[in-house]
């Protein structure tokens, strides 16, 4: 029977797993609940933290650290830049208000038009669409406001989440404990190994969750799942609907030296896979999150496997994929 396990701070066995765990000791995280489907099977659910996705944790590590080297001023004239497809872009509206900023994002026609709804409810200003009905792509649309930002009167800190270190850094100190914290509450370890399944995307969370998993524990596996067809270390890349999964570029905030085996997810299979979920457990899960649990199932039915502690991540929820859904 599934379980959704929730701790207020990692367990006693938990406080040797090194400096990633103290850290969020001490500085405080965002707590987020493990859901248990099945034995050896773990969920965070991202789903339900602040701004409803794990890049809500990305924006506020990036905000922040931009704040404390000077390079943003809360409650000036700054507007923070970005381009985005949706999830990142909520998490950075939450950071824009709290602290005073304008916020302008670039987010490509091929995004769900209710998660660009989504973000102007949250008070983002969507820039250049008419540029990318007229074929430029999201970048060319970034690179253009940053090179005309006088004659427009914008003062830009352009955030740049496929480069930003703190993007990692939100993940190996503050996601990544916290799964130590719950998983070592939830279960036995021991010698079992711990299997991380996560998208690829940009490459920060599967990078620092699976940093701060390896710094751990000793037999832990680094599994990254991509859309079929897309290849981030070929640099291959074909349109798909797992909308943030494959982004079309290996940025370097992927380290793909911590991936152990890549798995490739056929879209109708993640579709499936949140049907199933919706209607079973009532979670609706987002396109990203679907392949997650379509990589999971499949590793819990293949030989080697069957002792591992399966971990992976909902990401969002799935109402803003309604309208690109099969």
């Amino acid at each position: 029977m599934e379980q959704v396990l929730e701790s207020i701070a990692p367990s006693k066995k938990a406080e040797n797993h090194g400096e990633a765990v103290t850290h969020w000791a001490r500085t405080g995280g965002v707590r987020t609940p493990l859901f248990q489907p099945s034995a050896n099977i773990f969920f965070k659910l991202e789903n339900v933290g602040v701004g409803g996705s794990h890049k809500s944790r990305s924006a506020r590590w990036m905000i922040r650290r931009a704040i404390e080297k000077g390079d943003l001023t809360p409650f000036s004239d700054q507007t923070i830049l970005e381009k985005t497809g949706g999830n990142l872009g909520v998490g950075l509206a939450v950071e824009a208000a709290r602290y005073g900023f304008g916020l302008d994002l670039a987010v490509g026609l091929s995004f769900s038009p209710l998660k660009r709804r989504m973000l102007e409810f949250f008070g983002a200003t969507l820039i250049g669409q008419d540029m990318m009905r007229e074929g430029a792509q999201p970048v060319d649309v970034i690179d253009w406001h940053l090179k005309h930002a006088k004659q427009i009167d914008k003062r830009y800190f352009y955030v740049n989440q496929f480069e930003n270190d703190a993007n990692i850094e939100a993940h190996l100190l503050e996601t990544g404990p916290e799964l130590i914290g719950q998983i070592t509450t939830a279960t036995s370890i021991g010698a079992r190994r711990i299997v991380l399944v996560g998208g690829v995307g940009s490459g920060a969370s599967l990078t620092g969750v699976g940093q701060a998993l390896k710094q751990a524990f000793r037999n832990v596996e680094i599994v990254g799942v991509q859309p079929k067809g897309c290849d981030i270390v070929a640099n291959q890349f074909v349109e798909h609907n797992l909308q943030g999964i494959a982004v079309g570029i290996n940025p370097t905030t992927f380290d793909e030296s911590i991936v152990d085996r890549f798995m490739w997810c056929p879209e109708e299979s993640a579709h499936q896979a949140r049907q199933e979920w919706a209607q079973r457990y009532g979670i609706f899960p987002g396109n990203t999150s679907g392949a997650n649990i379509w990589a999971v199932n499949t590793l819990h039915q293949t030989l080697g496997y069957e002792d591992a502690i399966l971990v992976s991540f909902i990401y969002d929820n799935g109402e803003a994929y309604v309208d690109v859904s099969h």
